[in-house]
């Protein structure tokens, strides 16, 4: 199976991929001889990103291969919190389903460009609705996103049994009983709009895993995150895959333009039409990282050299005084002081 990584799609996290794969296996498919080598090593790769039109292929054929309709329900029924990375993490840590489904919202483009939601308040009830971002409007994005939103409701509260009003902009299938073992009994379809609708007390459930000195840090990593996202579309990419190289080593321009598959040349001119420089972008990403692998004490300065994609730890420690006019030593020293 061929695929492009094009820069004017919408992409999705690896990791968010991994319950389609495991769903699979669970079921008895053998996904080897499903999928190509090629997919199957990329999704490997938790950090990595996928078009998100090649990620509603890899359904498309898994439901052509089982024959079930509800395939999308039942894989977001086995979405773990950690395939959403650190994000999930966060959530875990959250004081409050409330704060949580906000918090999940400011920041799931840090996992997919699938879709965006939105928060409404209706009386009593608040509303999340799912708009298409940058693909296609597909039936299975609907199921697994709204599906997942209620497993990890769940997950996170305890609250097994409680039901949910789901609304979806497609026709009414054949079967309804996947839709009412997740959702509940109150379902609409062919609506305006795909939505969930929860009563506001169920949002006043506080969080299991409550942790709010970790979840200050993961917050502030997601903030670091969402910046990075920021951008032209093409500048978004880049940086996104510079990041992923860093720790390999593998963020020189040819590189990336690699990744991208586009010629080396092409990408540093248009980059320069966007009013950037290849080489700003990685020390900027580097800078930036350096500051935050700084935080954590349990880090040393050769692991953080390394993480930065510095064959030693000298020239990171340049490159730290050229950003700050400081040492890396001093800087970690002035910002944990108590």
């Amino acid at each position: 199976m061929g695929y492009s990584t094009g820069t004017q799609t919408g992409m999705v996290r690896t990791r968010y991929v991994r319950p389609l794969l495991r769903y699979l296996e669970k079921t008895g498919v053998d996904c080897a001889q499903l999928y190509t080598t090629e997919v199957l090593a990329l999704v490997q790769n938790a950090e990595q990103r996928l078009p998100i039109e090649l990620w509603l292929q890899l359904y498309h054929q898994a439901i052509a291969h089982t024959g079930d309709a509800d395939l999308a329900l039942k894989v977001a029924e086995c979405t773990q919190l950690n395939d959403l990375g650190m994000l999930g993490a966060a959530a875990m840590s959250s004081d409050s389903l409330r704060y949580c489904v906000e918090m999940l919202v400011r920041y799931e483009r840090l996992v997919d460009e699938v879709n965006s939601t939105q928060l409404v308040e209706a009386g009593s009830n608040l509303e999340l609705h799912w708009l298409a971002d940058k693909g296609p409007a597909s039936p299975i994005f609907m199921q697994h996103s709204l599906a997942a939103w209620c497993t990890m409701g769940r997950l996170l509260t305890g609250q097994a049994e409680e039901p949910v009003e789901a609304h979806f902009s497609f026709a009414e299938p054949a079967e309804l009983e996947n839709y009412q073992r997740i959702f509940g009994a109150t379902l609409y379809f062919s609506q305006p709009i795909t939505k969930l609708v929860l009563d506001k007390a169920l949002l006043e459930v506080p969080i299991i895993f409550s942790n709010p000195e970790a979840h200050r840090v993961l917050i502030a990593k997601a903030e670091t995150d969402l910046k990075d996202t920021s951008g032209s579309p093409l500048v978004r990419q880049v940086r996104i895959h510079i990041k992923d190289g860093l720790a390999a080593g593998r963020v020189s321009l040819e590189d990336v333009a690699t990744r991208l598959q586009i010629p080396a040349r092409t990408l540093q001119h248009q980059l320069k039409q966007h009013g950037v420089a290849y080489r700003d972008l990685v020390d900027e990403l580097r800078q930036q990282l350096a500051k935050e692998y700084l935080k954590d004490a349990s880090l040393s300065l050769g692991e953080i050299a390394f993480l930065l994609g510095f064959a030693e730890q000298s020239p990171f420690q340049n490159a730290f005084r050229r950003w700050t006019g400081q040492s890396p030593g001093k800087y970690r020293k002035d910002l944990l002081a108590p």
